[in-house]
């Protein structure tokens, strides 16, 4: 699966959990006070910014390190020597 698919389908599980978290009454935004009213959709681009944001800067705090050598590492040298 392509990155921007996955998170962009993360984005939306977490704007559809929004919206129900606010339809069930589980926390309301100010112009929720009257009445239910689904999130906007502006939300689901904030989310995929933020998770977008959040991989790249993991991403350069933790670059992969080249492998420098395959082989098996050397024994311990014996003491006794």
């Amino acid at each position: 699966m392509p990155l921007l698919l996955g998170l962009f389908l993360v984005a939306l599980f977490i704007w559809l959990a929004e919206n129900l978290g606010t339809a069930t009454r589980t926390w309301r935004y100010p112009h929720q006070m009257t009445g239910w009213s689904a999130v906007s959709v502006g939300k689901l681009g904030s989310w995929f910014l933020l998770l977008l944001i959040s991989y790249a800067l993991v991403a350069m705090v933790n670059r992969p390190q080249p492998i420098t050598s395959r082989t098996r590492p050397h024994a311990p040298k014996s003491l006794s020597t």
